[in-house]
């Protein structure tokens, strides 16, 4: 009965997701609310094994299924690569691309900067890309003024340089 109840709740998540317009990337505020749904729901990491760590599902429920078990279960690292190599899913590519605010620097504010960075689920869980991981868990804040992650690059979804910049 229980399984049942976690597998809605994960089915939630999943359509949430997936209902989005532009299907192959999502702003910052739509997978940062599927964490907190997540959260809300109490999952699991089991459950987010089960239901969120499968090869057949977008990359990008895997990568919220990823920064929810860090940010929320905050498991073992052993136990979340171990997780990613039996589901198959730890070398998963995703592009991840935000808009940081220009520095002052003599009086003088430089240019906004556009990073993009792509890289798999499991060089997010072994920090070998802490920076990303960073940006992901916290979103638009300070001077990160847009982020997007998506499954292919970036400058052909709609997170790219001509839209970022309209945020």
């Amino acid at each position: 009965m229980q399984h049942k109840e976690m597998a809605s709740r994960a089915y939630e998540v999943i359509t949430y997701v997936t209902n989005s317009p532009a299907t192959l990337s999502l702003e910052a505020g739509k997978y940062l609310q599927a964490v907190e749904t997540m959260s809300s729901m109490q999952l699991g990491f089991q459950d987010v094994e089960l239901f969120l760590f499968k090869p057949n599902l977008s990359v990008l429920l895997n990568l919220i299924g990823l920064i929810y078990c860090i940010q929320h279960l905050k498991p073992l690292r052993d136990q979340i690569l171990d997780a990613l190599q039996r589901c198959g899913i730890s070398e998963q590519l995703v592009w991840v691309k935000w808009l940081t605010l220009g520095r002052w620097s003599g009086g003088r504010r430089m240019r906004d900067e556009i990073v993009s960075r792509q890289v798999s689920l499991v060089d997010v869980v072994t920090g070998k890309e802490e920076t990303v991981l960073r940006v992901l868990q916290r979103g638009v804040v300070h001077e990160v003024l847009r982020v997007c992650i998506s499954t292919v690059d970036l400058a052909c979804t709609p997170c790219s340089s001509s839209t970022i910049r309209n945020y």
